[in-house]
């Protein structure tokens, strides 16, 4: 009934864990339990995505195991991926085949232009041999003024004829070479456009340059590379699945 005062059994005294010690210097120490969730660093993981969709050939890697940047987790068969290499190679055979034709033609032009020069030349050459025989025969008196002047006549029609046809085709070759140049340039703005959206799907500029009819990527094989070293921690990915572009696998 003491005031201040409790009075405890053994069994209570232990029971309350109530322990007595000498007093001596020590430090206080307090602890603190709470709830948590253990959680991975965010900023250390990687998501794969293709960019892509297609059905999946084959998983190399699986829950558990190490990668290393570079190596291939998965292959993905699209046909989008093939699709777009099959447009970047028809647009490079075009603009081959447009860039030949135009040093063709070119080449064409300047054989035909020889040729003609040389013929009207030829042409003019004898006009003027003609016109020269006739200038010494009316100079002798052997001759009358009239053939003179239809000689003259004659060579400067086969001077204005040679200037027209040249002229004629020159246009003509400007006119063709122009219209050729204007294909080749605009295939190859197509093939820029088709080599651009190969860069979009994940190749590289060597990859692409090396593209021919034996690259696995011409039948759409599109390979998923690791990003970075680490763990597969988790897989949303099976054999024979289909994926859209930007899935996390």
């Amino acid at each position: 009934g003491e005031e201040g005062h409790v009075e405890l059994t053994e069994q209570q005294f232990r029971s309350a864990g109530i322990g007595v010690a000498p007093v001596v210097p020590g430090r206080v120490s307090e602890a603190l339990t709470l709830p948590g969730t253990v959680a991975p660093n965010a900023d250390a993981v990687l998501h794969v995505t293709p960019r892509v969709s297609g059905q999946v050939r084959s998983v190399s890697k699986h829950l558990g195991e190490e990668v290393q940047p570079g190596e291939v987790l998965c292959v993905i068969d699209s046909v989008e991926l093939g699709d777009a290499v099959a447009d970047y190679m028809r647009d490079r055979e075009m603009v081959r085949a447009a860039e030949e034709t135009l040093a063709r033609e070119r080449e064409l032009y300047d054989e035909r232009l020889t040729a003609l020069s040389t013929v009207l030349d030829g042409a003019v050459e004898i006009q003027e041999r003609i016109y020269k025989r006739e200038e010494e025969l009316q100079k002798k008196a052997v001759s009358t003024v009239r053939p003179l002047l239809e000689a003259d006549k004659a060579f400067q029609l086969s001077k204005l004829e040679r200037d027209k046809q040249l002229t004629e085709l020159r246009a003509e070759r400007d006119s063709r070479l122009l219209e050729l140049e204007v294909d080749f340039r605009t295939k190859r703005i197509d093939l820029a456009a088709a080599a651009n959206q190969l860069r979009t799907l994940g190749l590289g500029s060597e990859a692409i340059e090396g593209l021919d009819e034996s690259s696995p990527l011409l039948s759409g094989e599109y390979r998923v590379h690791a990003t970075g070293p680490g763990v597969v921690v988790n897989r949303h990915v099976s054999t024979g699945e289909f994926v859209e572009a930007g899935a996390k696998l």
